[in-house]
């Protein structure tokens, strides 16, 4: 009782940016930003300190170019700009015995590479 809800941030707010640059014969360029926040919040119901998880900040980058008919496309990216070190809750299962087991992992670290597409077929 009074506790706070486990895995339960009382504010998250996201933002997601996508602007298409016209380049008319060479196709389109798309640069895309994703930015979430997410308030601290606790990994079990009794608000352990150890249960913590410090708020923290996710962005997210893209530039995309498609050709004109949108069946070629590369794409550069970054995600988790920021590279924090995220602790949180992966897995939750019911064991044999009745109880709950929890599985704890990071949140990916900071990852970045290239993307190259094509559309086979009727695309």
């Amino acid at each position: 009782e009074g506790n706070d809800l486990e895995d339960a941030p009382e504010w998250k707010f996201s933002l997601l940016s996508i602007y298409t640059f016209d380049l008319g014969e060479w196709g389109t360029l798309k640069p895309i930003l994703k930015f979430t926040w997410t308030d601290d919040y606790f990994l079990r119901p009794q608000n352990l300190a150890i249960d913590r998880v410090d708020s923290y900040t996710r962005t997210d980058l893209r530039l995309k170019w498609e050709d004109v008919d949108q069946r070629y496309s590369l794409e550069i990216f970054v995600e988790n700009l920021e590279d924090e070190k995220i602790f949180a809750r992966t897995t939750v299962g019911q064991d044999f015995a009745g109880g709950f087991a929890a599985s704890l992992g990071g949140l990916p670290p900071r990852v970045y590479g290239v993307r190259f597409g094509i559309r086979w077929g009727n695309y």
